[in-house]
């Protein structure tokens, strides 16, 4: 079996998960914020049960966007879509990088693969309705924009770095 074959049955696996598996752990906050943040027109402080919920609010907003085209009866399997983006885009980033800086699509492969197969992926905060994957894909963006900026003396990936990470404070500010 090729890497791309266990890669795409790997990533088959996580696409199933988001909707096969029932609501854990603390998924129903992001999606009752986000729900309250929608009927209040309040986009910027989220409230949980009309009480302050100090989280930022961009998961929340990607939950809006998404629940207004598949319904807010589907608010659970929306969040789980945020998440699942979030990390098949820190794959494909993972992959974009590997292969641009090593010139070696194997080892891109390769790379993505172990990133697919953790059990951090597969287990859970891949596609589980938390802010983790999203976080964690901002945080590897930033990263390697960052490191392309000096790798390849190019201060525009720096401008991008600092857009990932502006977008991660969205996410973790307290």
């Amino acid at each position: 079996m090729t890497n791309k074959q266990l890669l795409f049955l790997i990533v088959l696996g996580f696409a199933i998960m988001p909707f096969s598996v029932q609501v854990t752990g603390e998924e129903s906050v992001y999606t009752v914020m986000a729900y309250e943040m929608w009927f209040h027109g309040n986009w910027l402080s989220p409230t949980l049960y009309g009480e302050p919920y100090h989280r930022p609010p961009l998961i929340n907003w990607l939950i809006i966007g998404l629940c207004s085209v598949i319904g807010w009866e589907n608010s659970i399997p929306a969040a789980r879509l945020v998440s699942a983006a979030a990390t098949l885009s820190a794959g494909w980033l993972i992959f974009w990088f590997v292969n641009r800086c090593w010139k070696d699509r194997d080892l891109a492969w390769l790379a993505t693969l172990l990133y697919f197969s953790t059990w951090q992926i597969l287990g859970g905060y891949g596609w589980k309705g938390y802010s983790d994957a999203l976080f964690g894909a901002l945080v590897l963006g930033s990263m390697i924009f960052a490191y392309l900026s000096i790798y390849e003396r190019r201060p525009l990936w720096m401008l991008v770095a600092v857009c990932f990470a502006f977008l991660d404070i969205i996410v973790t500010w307290e």
